[in-house]
């Protein structure tokens, strides 16, 4: 946008004919901020190059948008629209297709209250991303009327209760694809819109308060959909008056536990809760466990835990040499063990081995900052050759030891290789073998020069990636 206002039209006379032409403007996407009082923005470099004095947000959006002469097919709205505003795109953009607001405490609360009343002026809209939930039932029930080819929901700081839920299924039974990532939304209120949406090809529920991701229910409904995501997401106190359903101890992951606890004066921290916690009594299924963990907690979680289902551990940099060298020799106590997060592949193919032999059920592994040789990427088939999940994110690993898992896990239904070095994410052997995974995910997985350091040993540097 800034080049076809700034830069292109000045280039010579044909330029700028060209730059006029409705096709240049068919695709928008504002800046998040077109006009700040601390920095140079657009709408700041915009008034000086045409020599414009005090242009208001609402006359540079206009302006803007009316470049497109109605053949506006994706927009991507800048914080602060007015009222104004939305009913001149409802106007002048009758071909939209997508459509992205921006968070709604961004919005006045004029712009969020005639918002259902534009969406019929959209008729050819698919795409719609909402800045929160706010008057999401109206708006959803307008879309059913308007809206014939609508596929595609997201609603970011979602609050999903049992209404909007229901008329999502009430009213986008055939929606592909719907993310409500970092959404507050009960167990219950999911299983809603799992039972109702059955063509859904994409879900994003990460990050979500109200339920556990692991919900043997919810994988059993989410089994069909394509691209099913919800790691991160957890049970929460709910202060705010959304329900919760009743959670039994061992339910709770590490994380959850910490932030409610976190709100206990100390006295009962030290002398209340934890023999509260001993009501587990072995029946703990479910565990992440935090940084610096000692020998000790781990020796007494495989005595006390023998009901683990679900082991997470911190990366091992937090974790002593004694710690991650007794790892493998406690495995076999865990015999109910289906899966397993590792902080590093160190010790990875003794872990795999005692698991292969103790563990009958298990079906998932994740590893952070892994190393995969050869050594591993053999033993992970040798040992583990129907397993269903593998996230190996950020690895270092060889194209040709990627293969070797590829050609020797046949019933794999998700691995996700992004973010790797070792490999490029279009090799097309790599995508032939992996077309039959459900959920396959290699992006930004690319080769690099391995001179500087030694990939087999740990002369080498970690790249920081998210989860």
């Amino acid at each position: 946008m800034e080049s076809l206002l700034l830069d292109v039209p000045f280039v010579c006379r044909s330029w700028h004919e060209a730059s006029r032409s409705p096709s240049c403007w068919k695709h928008l996407v504002f800046p998040r901020d077109i006009y700040l009082t601390w920095d140079v923005t657009l709408l700041d470099k915009f008034e000086d190059y045409y020599e414009i004095h005090n242009c208001s947000e609402d006359a540079f959006i206009k302006f803007v948008v009316g470049r497109s002469h109605g053949n506006c097919t994706g927009l991507s709205l800048p914080n602060d629209c007015s009222e104004e505003v939305l009913k001149y795109i409802a106007d002048k953009c009758p071909a939209l297709i997508s459509l992205s607001l921006p968070a709604d405490h961004f919005l006045s609360s004029e712009s969020l209250s005639i918002l259902p009343t534009l969406i019929g002026k959209w008729e050819h809209l698919e795409n719609l991303w909402l800045g929160s939930s706010d008057c999401l039932v109206d708006i959803i029930t307008q879309i059913s009327l308007a809206c014939s080819n609508f596929s595609s929901l997201n609603v970011s700081s979602a609050t999903i209760r049992e209404e909007e839920a229901s008329a999502i299924v009430t009213y986008l039974p055939n929606i592909k694809s719907l993310i409500l990532r970092g959404a507050r939304m009960d167990l219950k209120n999911l299983v809603i819109i799992l039972q109702g949406c059955k063509n859904l090809v994409h879900l994003d529920v990460r990050d979500c308060r109200g339920f556990i991701s692991g919900d043997e229910r919810v994988l059993d409904l989410a089994s069909n959909i394509k691209t099913f995501m919800w790691e991160g997401s957890m049970v929460d106190d709910y202060d705010d008056g959304v329900e919760m359903e009743e959670r039994k101890w061992e339910d709770l992951e590490f994380d959850c536990l910490v932030n409610v606890l976190g709100r206990v004066d100390m006295e009962s921290l030290l002398l209340y809760v934890p023999f509260v916690c001993k009501s587990c009594h072995g029946n703990c299924t479910g565990l992440s466990l935090p940084d610096g963990c000692s020998e000790e907690v781990l020796k007494y979680i495989a005595d006390e835990c023998p009901a683990l289902i679900s082991l997470s551990l911190p990366v091992d940099h937090f974790l002593s040499s004694e710690s991650l060298s007794i790892l493998p020799t406690l495995i076999g106590k865990w015999e109910h063990l289906e899966n397993l997060r590792l902080g590093s592949s160190d010790n990875l193919v003794d872990i795999i081995i005692q698991i292969s032999l103790a563990c009958s059920k298990f079906s998932s592994l994740g590893v952070s900052i892994a190393t995969i040789g050869e050594e591993e990427a053999s033993a992970i088939v040798t040992c583990l050759p129907n397993i269903k999940s593998l996230i190996l994110r950020g690895a270092r690993m060889d194209l040709e030891n990627l293969v070797i898992i590829l050609h020797g896990c046949r019933n794999l239904v998700h691995l996700d290789v992004r973010n790797c070095t070792g490999f490029n994410s279009d090799d097309e052997r790599v995508l032939e073998l992996a077309s039959n995974i459900k959920t396959f995910m290699c992006e930004g997985s690319m080769l690099a020069d391995y001179d500087d350091y030694d990939i087999h040993g740990h002369d080498y540097f970690y790249e920081c990636f998210d989860g």
